[in-house]
């Protein structure tokens, strides 16, 4: 469920991203100055997360037990990665900046809880 949840908020935020590039960094308050190059770099993020949003909806409707606890495990990871990237992120903290960043932490914090009977399964 988690995994499934997570495949559509990257594909909104995959589809955000390759449409409209502007308005994503403009919402994060990603810095005012947007040349094609910034904007090329934020649509290629945008095809990654649709190619990881489809991965995330084949592993939680197909892999096995052992696959779907590491896919679990990469997605707890990435998860991290995108909310330590967006503390860190430049321009000033907004309303927007601050729900993506808890968007991002309660993802990691739900990966977390799906894998915390890994260990005893073993």
């Amino acid at each position: 469920m988690v995994l499934r949840t997570g495949a559509s908020v990257f594909l909104l935020s995959s589809i955000t991203l390759v449409a409209l590039p502007e308005a994503f960094l403009r919402l994060l308050d990603l810095g005012t100055e947007t040349n094609q190059a910034i904007l090329w770099l934020m649509r290629m993020l945008g095809v990654a997360l649709i190619a990881l949003s489809a991965f995330m909806l084949m592993a939680a409707g197909n892999f096995p037990e052992r696959a779907l606890r590491q896919a679990g495990l990469l997605m707890m990871s990435l998860s991290l990665a995108f909310t330590a990237l967006t503390i860190f992120s430049p321009g000033s903290w907004s309303p927007a900046k601050v729900a993506y960043l808890a968007v991002g932490a309660c993802f990691a914090v739900a990966y977390l809880w799906a894998l915390r009977g890994y260990r005893s399964l073993r």
